[in-house]
């Protein structure tokens, strides 16, 4: 509030009584000092509590506000603030034990030795050794039929 204190102080009241109350050390914007600490609130983050009549919820971050002047409110200033709920997770690294994975043996049979297409045994005749596949291949050429 820009250096501006309360204090007791006297009041001067109707009849010439006096009544002691406090009062402020110096006058201030309080529409100015409340837009620096609602503009500072969003800039650092900080998580609030809002109260109401009917609930109070925490973990609320303030996000936008809007205040507006205007006659039909008076002296008074009409502010708007926008919250956004936070929800605060944490992490950690942990260590994980080395666990061996259970794995079934799947008998799954004598496995051919040839692994060539239908096609490449076909054409070959079956022959899976490499000297019985050139000699077919070339055989194929020949009669004019493979690559």
């Amino acid at each position: 509030m820009d250096g501006v204190t309360r204090t007791s102080g006297s009041i001067p009241l109707p009849g010439g009584e006096r009544a002691t109350a406090q009062v402020f050390s110096g006058p201030f914007d309080r529409v100015r000092a409340c837009d620096r600490v609602l503009a500072a609130l969003i800039e650092a983050g900080t998580l609030l509590t809002v109260t109401t009549g009917l609930r109070t919820t925490e973990s609320l971050g303030l996000t936008r506000y809007k205040a507006e002047r205007s006659s039909q409110h008076g002296d008074a200033v009409k502010v708007v603030l926008e919250f956004k709920r936070v929800r605060v997770a944490s992490t950690r690294r942990v260590a994980v034990p080395a666990v061996r994975r259970a794995q079934v043996q799947v008998d799954r049979g004598a496995q051919p030795v040839d692994n060539r297409s239908a096609l490449a045994m076909g054409l070959d005749g079956g022959a899976p050794a490499t000297a019985a596949r050139s000699a077919a291949r070339s055989a194929a050429r020949a009669r004019g039929g493979g690559s």
